[in-house]
C-alpha cells in the first residue's frame, strides 16, 4: 500500500523547496515529514532560504547541514553565481516543448556548449 511505501522511503529531495511553502504546501508537507521514517537522507533545495524553509527543516530534518554555493569573482569577490554562467529563458507551448527542446540541444550541441539544464513549469 501506499503507506507501507512511504515507510520504507530512505530518500526524499525536494527541489525548489521555498516555493512549495509560497504556494501554500506547508501542511501537506509537514504531514509528509510526520509519515516518513526519521532515519533517511533528505535534500531541500532552493535557492533563497526563507523563515518557513527553516522552520520546516527544523521540524523534518535530522542534523540538517546548510550547503551554500559560492565562487570567486574576477575581483576575488564571492559571488553565488560563477561569471561564466548563462541564463536563458523561453516562453513555448506546451505542445511545442519537445519539439523546441530538441531543437535547441542540437544548436547548443553544434556549438559545444558544454554542460546545459533545462527546467520545465510543471505547476500549472
Amino acid at each position: 500500500s501506499g503507506i507501507d511505501v512511504l515507510r520504507s522511503l530512505q530518500l526524499l529531495v525536494l527541489d525548489e523547496a521555498d516555493r512549495l511553502l509560497h504556494m501554500g504546501f506547508e501542511q501537506q508537507l509537514t504531514k509528509i515529514f510526520s509519515m516518513i521514517p526519521k532515519q533517511r537522507r533528505t535534500g531541500l533545495f532552493s535557492a533563497t532560504m526563507s523563515s518557513s524553509l527553516s522552520e520546516l527543516v527544523r521540524v523534518g530534518m535530522r542534523n540538517p547541514c546548510r550547503v551554500v554555493v559560492t565562487v570567486k569573482g574576477k575581483e576575488g569577490q564571492a559571488l553565488t553565481t560563477p561569471v561564466e554562467l548563462s541564463h536563458y529563458y523561453m516562453n513555448v507551448p506546451a505542445r511545442q516543448r519537445l519539439n523546441q527542446l530538441l531543437h535547441l540541444l542540437l544548436t547548443l550541441k553544434e556549438k559545444k556548449a558544454g554542460k546545459v539544464i533545462v527546467f520545465f513549469l510543471t505547476c500549472w
